[in-house]
């Protein structure tokens, strides 16, 4: 049976519709799947968290090489059915939480998982559209961090992950790429046609790979982030200006930081890569 008769017979049998409330967008692509296994580089010793674990369609992929799986569905008619699948019944190695992700803390999900001490793991997830930013904040910026992520992401989302200081081939970075790329090295695998969904999305998607560094920049980060927000506040404007603004100071001040971070005083925050925030957060502290 395809993929996509088995997401419908299933959605019937256990009256569970696709909810657009929880961004219930099925993967019914078996090749995607093995495009997203094969991102993730798992071994038979890996402990790995999916997030919206649906039918449980990449949940058995994820079995099938790993030492344990903690698979976090919100949907409790969808939890019933992965409890009771035959085909995933290796209960040793499979953790069914139904749950809203956001609502368990790191330490929580690590515990869940059993992982020995100084032993890193894995997320591995068609992530649910509405969570995408709020779920990489909580595992880039909290700890225990992951060391690897690889998710299904919408592709605007995707792009916005990965973007670079802005040039002509492209509208440059915002707060979510400067967030991400602080923390992790993200990286586009593949795009995903909306057709490979059921039901079909309006927007195409893409699998990212987000390798966590593993240590971060040594700045405070609440005062650095601080800075990045105050910076785009007004994203048209030049940058000296959000920060004069923000900050209630004069921009002659502010442009003087600039000029001594190596930035041109016209600079907007969308042509800053993380390391030229970083040099500018020396100048401001």
């Amino acid at each position: 049976m395809s993929l996509i008769a088995q997401a419908k017979y299933l959605s019937k049998i256990y009256q569970a519709r696709p909810n657009k409330g929880l961004s219930q967008n099925f993967l019914i692509a078996e090749n995607i799947y093995e495009k997203i296994i094969t991102a993730a580089e798992l071994t038979a010793e890996d402990y790995v968290l999916e997030i919206g674990s649906g039918w449980g369609f990449l949940t058995g992929h994820l079995l099938a090489g790993t030492k344990k799986v903690l698979a976090v569905e919100a949907d409790v008619r969808l939890a019933k059915y992965l409890q009771q699948s035959a085909e995933l019944s290796n209960k040793e190695r499979l953790l069914i939480c139904s749950q809203d992700i956001l609502r368990l803390k790191n330490e929580e999900i690590t515990q869940k998982l059993e992982l020995p001490l100084g032993q890193p793991y894995k997320i591995v997830a068609n992530l649910p559209y509405h969570i995408t930013s709020a779920v990489i904040e909580k595992f880039l910026a909290y700890q225990p961090k992951p060391q690897l992520m690889v998710l299904l992401v919408q592709k605007e989302v995707a792009q916005r992950l990965c973007a670079k200081p802005r040039s002509s081939a492209g509208e440059g970075m915002s707060i979510l790429s400067v967030a991400t790329q602080f923390y992790a090295e993200p990286e586009i695998i593949d795009y995903v046609k909306a057709s490979c969904f059921w039901p079909e999305p309006k927007v195409d998607s893409a699998i990212v790979r987000l390798k966590v560094k593993r240590a971060s920049p040594q700045v405070d980060e609440k005062k650095f982030f601080h800075l990045v927000k105050v910076g785009f506040s007004a994203r048209r404007k030049q940058l000296h200006n959000n920060l004069a603004a923000g900050w209630k100071i004069d921009s002659t001040q502010t442009k003087a930081w600039l000029t001594a971070a190596g930035l041109a005083p016209t600079v907007r925050p969308q042509d800053l890569a993380v390391a030229d925030w970083l040099e500018l957060f020396k100048q401001t502290n």
